[in-house]
């Protein structure tokens, strides 16, 4: 009998732990709900409403408006949809890995490729501020091991934090370190305003979002973007560092392990 009985308050408690695990889910899967209508609700909403208004206002004045004006209109028409496009997958990956859907997908790809690929997703708003982007490195070819996806997402977050951190002339600065056959560093530099302390202290913590602020031609920032990056190189055991650049600006660093 008394056999019996601890049985079934063993099965009890084993019954118990489930449900409070799922308990638990759902109030996570309800939480993440939450951030992402906001998200959608502010992010998406003003952006959109943006560019409706930008195509309104070409379309009704294109017959009298300057050519250097309507030059100037599409680049930010470009710039707006690039933003936008970089916030979806932002908001896609973060989604992912919050409902344990990302699977690292190990891939052999050649890095710098990749580079100039998100330079080209970036080309309108580096025209339109007159940036200059360096590549120190004079290598033909990086090819390296691990998952794409991630390594690509991180490059593009990076780059479009350069760009819309970066005042007009400035300067985007990309190097290559190879760690020999353990890693390589993927630096790269701007001459903007830099990262505050309380962005700083993010890379150092478990938050999910920083307080972003307008990039310096009012482009929206959404404050996923780091967090995504810090969380997805984690795991691939790799990760991303902050240096403050002297007079002004900011270094990330994206150590790749392979």
């Amino acid at each position: 009998m008394k056999n019996e009985l601890a049985e079934k308050n063993k099965a009890l408690i084993i019954k118990n732990d489930q449900v409070i695990s799922g308990r638990n889910e759902l109030i996570e899967i309800n939480n993440i709900k939450s951030q992402l209508l906001e998200v959608i609700a502010h992010d998406v909403k003003t952006p959109i409403t943006d560019l409706y208004n930008f195509l309104f206002i070409i379309r009704h004045n294109f017959a009298n408006m300057p050519k250097d004006q309507l030059f100037e209109n599409l680049s930010l028409i470009e710039s707006n949809i690039s933003n936008l496009l970089n916030l979806l997958n932002n908001v896609l990956n973060w989604t992912l890995s919050n409902s344990k859907g990302f699977n690292v997908k190990n891939s052999s790809f050649n890095v710098l490729k990749l580079i100039e690929s998100n330079l080209k997703l970036i080309e309108s708003s580096v025209l339109s501020k007159s940036i200059t982007v360096d590549k120190t490195y004079d290598f033909k070819e990086i090819n390296i091991d691990t998952d794409y996806n991630i390594i690509d997402f991180s490059i593009r977050n990076i780059l479009s934090n350069a760009v819309k951190y970066t005042k007009e002339n400035g300067t985007i600065v990309i190097s290559i370190i190879k760690n020999g056959k353990d890693s390589i560093d993927i630096i790269i530099s701007d001459t903007g305003v830099g990262m505050n302390e309380s962005a700083v202290d993010f890379l150092e913590s478990d938050n999910k979002r920083i307080t972003s602020r307008l990039g310096l031609n009012n482009e929206k920032g959404y404050g996923i973007g780091l967090y995504m990056c810090k969380e997805m190189l984690g795991l691939i055991n790799s990760k991303l560092y902050y240096r403050k650049n002297t007079p002004t600006g900011s270094t990330f660093i994206i150590k790749v392990i392979l």
